[in-house]
């Protein structure tokens, strides 16, 4: 990986933890399983009316492995986008 492709990682991945800070949710979540075992998982909740920050999200969280899916609630304010 050059030193450019580097840079842009990690602004991204700043860029990333602001939006996450600002406008996100960390959480952890636990689902029971057979024999009284649980399976816990992290989830990171990013909401925000501009699509084009849930987009640039879930691109980063693509390269990154992370699983994504995005939903959209309508309120009396706009349509809110969510992704997990």
């Amino acid at each position: 990986m050059g030193d450019q492709q580097r840079s842009l990682l990690c602004s991204d991945l700043g860029w990333l933890g602001g939006i996450i800070d600002g406008e996100g949710c960390v959480t952890l979540g636990r689902q029971k399983r057979r024999h009284n075992r649980f399976q816990y998982e992290p989830k990171v909740d990013i909401a925000n009316t501009d699509v084009r920050i849930i987009n640039k999200a879930r691109e980063i969280m693509a390269q990154l492995d992370a699983g994504s899916y995005t939903m959209t609630r309508k309120t009396s304010a706009g349509n809110i986008v969510y992704t997990r």
